[in-house]
């Protein structure tokens, strides 16, 4: 009785662990999707360095483009609370940076934290099949 209950116990964390790893592995493609966005955005703001005064598409949204004139290199920027500030190129340019070494480190942290979660699953298996063979002899 005390082998199946051993059992039981190793295949609800079995369960629990590959639950946790789902998870993050999909935390992790939402990040590699940030990240991505960020890299364009930072693509598109680079493009538009030095157009003052010539025309540039504009996204509006959902691959809608409208013809705007670039009347200066200041960009408004969310900064919370659906309130908007006029930033330099460059100063936008730090402030994606900063949020690109943010994203970065807690990618670090998770794939770590994955490194983890797997080395456990693998003892868990180990002992299952440790488990297994005692149950059989």
């Amino acid at each position: 009785m005390e082998k199946i209950d051993e059992k039981q116990e190793l295949l609800y964390k079995y369960q629990f662990l590959n639950q946790q790893a789902k998870q993050l592995e999909e935390q992790l493609n939402l990040i590699r999707e940030h990240k991505e966005q960020l890299e364009k955005l930072k693509e598109n703001i680079e493009s538009i360095k030095g157009k003052s005064g010539s025309e540039i598409y504009a996204e509006i949204g959902s691959g809608i483009y409208v013809k705007a004139e670039m009347k200066d290199e200041e960009l408004l920027v969310n900064i919370g609370d659906g309130k908007l500030s006029k930033k330099p190129i460059a100063e936008v340019r730090e402030i994606l940076e900063v949020q690109e070494g943010k994203i970065k480190e807690i990618q670090t942290n998770m794939i770590e934290n994955l490194a983890t979660i797997t080395d456990e699953i693998k003892c868990v298996v180990d002992s299952l099949e440790k488990n297994e063979k005692r149950i059989i002899t």
